[in-house]
């Protein structure tokens, strides 16, 4: 299958580097098929199929196909320059609730809008957009003439449909930053309020910082510890929460990948943001942060908030004036340095095929970039609700500012994950490291001095001297069981064996075996030996001492 995927993704890739060569006149000669496979293999993989599309226009009438993808998934492409303008490979269309003959305008990224009853309206928030009667004629002219032409161009192009799913998307060929599945899976952050999407961003970046880099980016008088068993709970403070035990089955290193929820921010960050009051412009979509807001925002936040200590640990990067092409590279600049990225985003048409900024109605939009490939980002838009909009990639042409945080000093461990086993429990921090009190040991014996102690949960090991109990013969350790022997006072008692020479005698101590001489005295004729039953009659006694003298005749 990877073979097949292999030579079609070729075919496509010389069919796009000659792309340029050809005139937007011929544009109309090359199969849409064609297009929406080259970037299904680009952006998507093999797993994905197409299903079909439908036309969608923006304000100036030009149309852009959305293509539907099987078995979740979809891409917006310009009909005219085969531009892919967006894709999700792990939600469906934001149009998708509504119908096929429903009028869709297409205002850029982030920017999806339905044409009914002489409104325009936001698809998302669900807001109502007033129109002047110029652009409603127009409207109303595309919406006459769009039943019809959307009928003859709705076609299948492969696939039976699926449902939307929870699968996590392989996002190898894209760059991305450090602990990325927490921005895939992160569903805890603040409400989009009458669309303060700025602050929900900044949120977020906070968020991020505080879990990965330095617990003291948030306040920490009101954390619940988190557990990440897929529980949740949403504290009365700053941090919101998954906060349950969970057995931690060893070895111990239980990495993102296993955290079944992420920790996030609640609305009482948000409105602390919003309280500064530092934004641009308000739309229908509300408040439209731009980069030179978000640093005026996140500084009187620093000085109010995160201890002075640290405050200088976070460098910020703000570029709100600049051409897109510095403000493309810049934020892929920062995702490789590891650094989430707030975009700020723009409507447009493509009349000019500028980019930000050329659009009839100025709707802004703020997103999370924490990803990138070629001209594309991955992007975490901040919205809630039954689609994910977690995954969803963007074409750079809108963006107007990028801001970033960097955190430019060393790692500070946090607690905010408790775990549990049979032998005690603690916590962990976000990066793997084990809190580890080492409830419970095994000890390993080393040599006479010391034994090493280990601890069950995490391994930690360390040398300690033995703790020795001294019995009669021998000093046992109370914590390993090392065991030696001490100097012993014997005590030799006869040991049954005794031959013509001496007898056996044996520690009733230690066990120490030895023979020594016969000790005799004479009782009757007959020597005998006052310690073993030896007995003999051919003896001869020196002054002081009494000793054995083999006779020639001496029968054994």
């Amino acid at each position: 299958m990877k073979k097949i995927c292999s030579i079609v993704f070729v075919t496509f890739l010389f069919f796009f580097i000659h792309l340029n060569d050809v005139k937007a006149e011929q544009y109309e000669n090359i199969d849409i098929v064609t297009v929406a496979n080259y970037y299904i293999n680009e952006y998507f993989d093999c797993s994905y199929h197409l299903k079909n599309y439908e036309y969608i226009y923006d304000l100036d009438n030009n149309r852009y196909y959305l293509i539907h993808v099987d078995p979740i998934g979809y891409m917006i492409i310009d009909k005219d320059t085969f531009n892919l303008q967006e894709a999700s490979v792990s939600m469906n269309s934001p149009y998708s609730e509504y119908d096929s003959s429903d009028l869709k305008i297409y205002l850029g990224p982030t920017n999806y809008y339905i044409y009914d009853n002489n409104q325009l309206i936001n698809v998302h928030t669900k807001h109502e957009i007033t129109i002047d009667s110029e652009l409603n004629n127009t409207l109303s002219l595309l919406e006459n003439n769009f039943t019809t032409i959307n009928e003859m161009q709705t076609m299948s192009i492969g696939g039976d449909g699926g449902e939307e799913d929870d699968r996590t998307y392989d996002t190898s060929g894209f760059t991305l930053i450090p602990n990325a599945q927490y921005m895939k899976n992160l569903t805890f952050y603040p409400d989009n309020q009458n669309g303060t999407c700025g602050y929900v961003s900044l949120s977020i970046l906070l968020g991020y910082l505080n879990t990965f880099y330095n617990p003291y980016t948030i306040p920490d008088g009101a954390i619940t510890h988190i557990r990440p068993d897929g529980s949740s709970e949403t504290s009365t403070g700053f941090i919101t929460s998954a906060p349950k035990n969970y057995t931690l089955n060893l070895p111990n290193d239980l990495s993102i990948y296993d955290w079944a929820t992420m920790p996030g921010t609640t609305n009482i960050i948000h409105d602390i943001l919003q309280d500064y009051e530092h934004y641009l412009l308000q739309t229908s979509n509300g408040y439209a942060v731009a980069s030179n807001q978000f640093e005026d925002t996140f500084l009187d936040y620093r000085n109010d908030y995160i201890p002075s200590e640290y405050q200088n640990h976070y460098e910020i990067v703000n570029i709100p004036f600049s051409s897109l092409q510095n403000k493309k590279n810049k934020a892929k600049e920062l995702i490789d340095e590891g650094t989430p990225v707030v975009l700020s985003l723009t409507n447009y048409d493509y009349t000019t095929n500028i980019g930000a900024g050329n659009g009839n109605l100025q709707e802004a939009h703020n997103v999370i970039a924490y990803g990138y490939k070629n001209d594309m980002f991955l992007t975490h838009f901040g919205w809630k609700g039954e689609a994910n909009y977690r995954e969803v990639i963007l074409n750079s042409y809108s963006i107007y500012s990028v801001f970033a945080i960097k955190y430019i000093s060393e790692h500070i461990h946090n607690d905010f994950f408790e775990w549990k086993t049979i032998y005690g429990n603690g916590t962990y921090c976000s990066c793997g490291s084990l809190n580890c009190s080492h409830p419970s040991n095994n000890f390993v014996q080393n040599n006479n001095e010391n034994h090493h102690v280990v601890c069950k949960i995490c391994g930690y090991s360390k040398a300690e001297n033995h703790e020795f109990v001294v019995g009669e013969t021998t000093m046992i350790c109370n914590r390993c069981g090392f065991e030696k022997s001490l100097p012993c006072s014997h005590n030799y008692i006869y040991n049954n064996y005794y031959d013509k020479i001496g007898h056996q005698m044996k520690c009733t101590i230690c066990g120490d075996i030895k023979k020594e001489s016969h000790k005799c005295i004479s009782l009757q004729g007959v020597y005998s030996c006052t310690i073993c039953p030896y007995e003999n009659k051919n003896i001869v006694i020196g002054p002081t001492s009494l000793f054995l003298k083999k006779e020639e005749n001496d029968e054994e």
